[in-house]
């Protein structure tokens, strides 16, 4: 009889160290499956995010582009800036009073118009220059004049714009006060219609479309007239001719801006569950939830990592959490490059595949004691 128990009692310690050695071995398998699988499942999930951010800023980038041309190449718009550019010219040659007041007139005219686009088209800011000068504005909660007075160039804000003198709504703010105006007082030159995603500010994202307008211009009298008003191109306007004095040239453009700030960013990640962000090619400028931690420099200066297209994963420990990050640059033209980010929680992630992978070994395991 006591033979008999100590072979039972043997044989239970046996069982119960084979339970055990499996049970580690299980554990040990799961957590080596599952770490595997998590990085192989946050790279799949992170690549699709960024092509779908991808996605989203490029049909942001065409929509807005799209309000673009079409504002740039209507008639009213193209006539009240040759009218500006033309009272503009003039005033330069010879202050006069009363040829001010009209011009402001025509200036407010032009914002009534441009309010309209600016508001059904969300827009941060519609502007329009002349001669790479500030010439009027619309924003999101006020509008503006560019306007000379005695103490020389100065921005008028628009009120409600009512009235026969709507400029007496605002007092003229000097030219290069801080406070003068939401967007830029002065526009670099340029030839031909861009569409750039830039950081003005932190956590804040702009996209910028500069539609530059050119036109046939000549001297008349005290004046210079531009007419065939056109988006710009690289070639000459119809109706030029040397002979009289005429001349093809960039005389004004349009700036639309559409800013994007971090509810852009989190409307995407309560759709995906990934924290996308974008960030500027040095790295410098970002719009993003979580702090995204940037591929090595190289000796040039440049990120290293894989090229346009490329998808870098890596684990980044924050004192919040762990992440997987994932980054892409995306070159929108041969000028214009971003930085896409997106990030997902390591302990989610890989608690989402040890789940999964612990009901297949488990069904595994059913499966053998059912046979």
């Amino acid at each position: 009889m006591n033979a008999f128990t100590s072979v039972r009692s043997k044989l239970l310690l046996v069982l119960a160290v084979s339970l055990t050695a499996v049970t580690v071995v299980n554990v040990g398998m799961s957590a080596y499956l599952a770490s595997r699988q998590g990085d192989a499942d946050a790279r799949t999930r992170l690549a699709q995010h960024l092509l779908e951010l991808q996605d989203e800023l490029q049909r942001a980038r065409q929509d807005l582009g799209e309000v673009a041309r079409h504002t740039a190449s209507d008639e009213k718009n193209l006539s009240d800036l040759a009218t500006v550019y033309s009272e503009e010219h003039a005033l330069d040659r010879r202050y006069d009073a009363v040829r001010e007041q009209a011009l402001r007139f025509q200036k407010t005219a032009s914002v009534d118009r441009l309010r309209l686009v600016a508001g059904t088209a969300r827009l941060t800011s519609l502007a329009v220059y002349v001669d790479g000068a500030l010439s009027h504005y619309v924003a999101a909660d006020e509008a503006g004049l560019a306007v000379r007075n005695d103490s020389g160039r100065a921005v008028v804000h628009l009120g409600t714009g009512q009235g026969d003198r709507p400029w007496l709504d605002g007092r003229p703010v000097p030219i290069g006060h801080p406070s003068a105006a939401p967007v830029a007082i002065r526009l670099a030159d340029a030839t031909r219609a861009t569409a750039q995603f830039l950081f003005p500010t932190d956590r804040e994202m702009e996209l910028r479309v500069v539609v530059p307008i050119q036109a046939v211009t000549r001297p008349s009298f005290d004046a210079v007239v531009a007419e065939h008003l056109s988006i710009a191109t690289q070639a000459p306007a119809v109706g030029a001719d040397a002979g009289d004095g005429s001349a093809t040239r960039t005389i004004g453009a349009f700036v639309f801006s559409r800013r994007f700030g971090t509810a852009f960013l989190d409307r995407l990640a309560e759709r995906s569950g990934v924290l996308p962000a974008v960030l500027s090619p040095d790295g410098t400028r970002r719009l993003e939830l979580i702090p995204m931690q940037l591929p090595a420099k190289s000796t040039d200066g440049s990120l290293d990592g894989p090229g346009d297209g490329g998808v870098r994963l890596q684990r980044v420990d924050l004192p919040a959490d762990s992440y997987y990050q994932a980054t892409r640059r995306w070159r929108q033209d041969p000028e214009s490059l971003l930085i896409l980010g997106a990030a997902l929680s390591t302990a989610a992630t890989v608690a989402g595949v040890r789940r999964t992978v612990g009901l297949g070994l488990g069904d595994h395991a059913r499966g053998d004691g059912v046979r």
